[in-house]
């Protein structure tokens, strides 16, 4: 070993590392999560102080998503330079041909049912089902529900929410909120106003930037409670069905 060669330590301080890397990722989450704050304000400030807490709780869960999702790129990204310097100065000249075919184009059209294996989220009871139809409850913690779903890539989409109410109540458009990747949008009902099972429209367009991995979508609604007995739950409006298409540009 060389004289300029600093020694090793005689053990490695694994505690530090593990601070270090706390620190790293408690400056990720608040530099991710400070915009989406800021672009939220507008709509929080009209709040009571418990939906607006509720507000900053789901800005760091977002950007909690996005670092994951940040992760998972570099992840995937260091495999793929994890060959010699040179390669890396001219990594397609070492690509197969196999892999240089262009990914296929994103779908036009996503469908989400509640019991259908591409459904994710967090915030819901389980499926229930009457024979007839299916459908899962909000409310399981609270009033916020949150989906996360496939890419359609950028441009102009339509969301379409197929709902249905718990204890006969209606939809509350006034105390229901829709946040998709981080932007407030507005849900539409496109159903009869009395209907027990509201379907409910927003379009959106996402640019570039905006249209990397999945659409993440919150639903913050108010739940209720049995009249009279029976079921002592306290639920959230139930998801049936949720189409996400692409709309024609223009």
């Amino acid at each position: 070993m060389s004289a300029d060669t600093p020694a090793l330590p005689a053990a490695l301080d694994l505690a530090g590392l593990k601070r270090a890397d706390a620190l790293v990722a408690e400056t990720g989450l608040r530099l991710r999560a400070e915009p989406i704050l800021a672009r939220l304000a507008p709509v929080l400030k009209g709040l009571d102080p418990s939906l607006q807490a509720l507000g900053r709780q789901l800005a760091e869960e977002i950007a909690r998503l996005g670092l994951a999702n940040e992760a998972l790129r570099q992840d995937v990204a260091a495999t793929r330079r994890s060959r010699e310097d040179w390669v890396k100065l001219d990594p397609l000249s070492y690509i197969p041909g196999s892999r240089r075919a262009e990914a296929p184009p994103p779908p036009d059209q996503v469908v989400m049912t509640p019991d259908a294996d591409n459904f994710t989220g967090a915030g819901w009871h389980g499926p229930e089902t009457d024979g007839r139809r299916a459908w899962r409850w909000s409310g399981r913690n609270g009033d916020c529900a949150t989906l996360l779903l496939p890419g359609l890539g950028a441009g102009r989409l339509r969301l379409t929410l197929h709902m249905i109410m718990p204890f006969g109540a209606r939809w509350n458009s006034e105390r229901s909120t829709a946040v998709i990747n981080a932007m407030p949008v507005a849900l539409k009902p496109v159903s009869p106003p009395d209907s027990g099972q509201p379907v409910l429209q927003a379009e959106f367009e996402l640019v570039e930037d905006a249209a990397l991995g999945p659409i993440s979508l919150v639903l913050v609604m108010p739940r209720y409670t049995a009249p009279a007995g029976g079921d002592t739950r306290a639920l959230g409006p139930g998801f049936m069905r949720l189409e996400l298409a692409r709309l024609p540009p223009g």
